[in-house]
């Protein structure tokens, strides 16, 4: 096992990644022309979480018909609730579903609930960084 090749080969498939990506932010404004970049993707695709987070986002600025019949206001709560989920130390996963569920769905208790969660977390994180911390100083 070479490990050079599978750090290069990883930073090629993120680069790779993050070029498709960015033809994607280009079309958020041209809803025709998102949907056909989003079928050209292999569906390996949307196993990557920045993928499906920006799914996420353009699904909220969709206003063809054929578009909104495919999905409800409940599929994208849902989305932002998965990558939290499988990525509940990322920040922004968590700030997109509190965004997403008090001002879309306008449901203030449940923001405040996953508000109270996210703090929970960070508090968490927080605690393990000055444990770490107090133990470097004792060193």
């Amino acid at each position: 096992m070479n490990i050079r090749n599978i750090i290069e080969n990883f930073r090629h498939a993120h680069k790779d990644l993050n070029e498709r990506l960015d033809i994607l932010k280009m079309h958020l404004n041209d809803e025709e022309r998102l949907w056909d970049e989003y079928a050209k993707l292999d569906d390996t695709f949307f196993l990557n979480d920045k993928i499906i987070n920006f799914l996420g986002d353009s699904l909220q600025q969709i206003n063809h018909k054929e578009h909104l019949a495919l999905y409800t206001l409940q599929d994208i709560k849902h989305l932002y609730m998965v990558l939290v989920e499988y990525y509940p130390d990322n920040i922004q996963y968590q700030e997109d579903l509190i965004a997403f569920v008090y001002n879309v769905l306008d449901d203030e208790e449940e923001a405040l609930i996953l508000i109270d969660k996210a703090e929970r977390r960070m508090e968490s994180v927080r605690r393990y960084f000055v444990k770490l911390r107090g133990e470097m100083d004792n060193k």
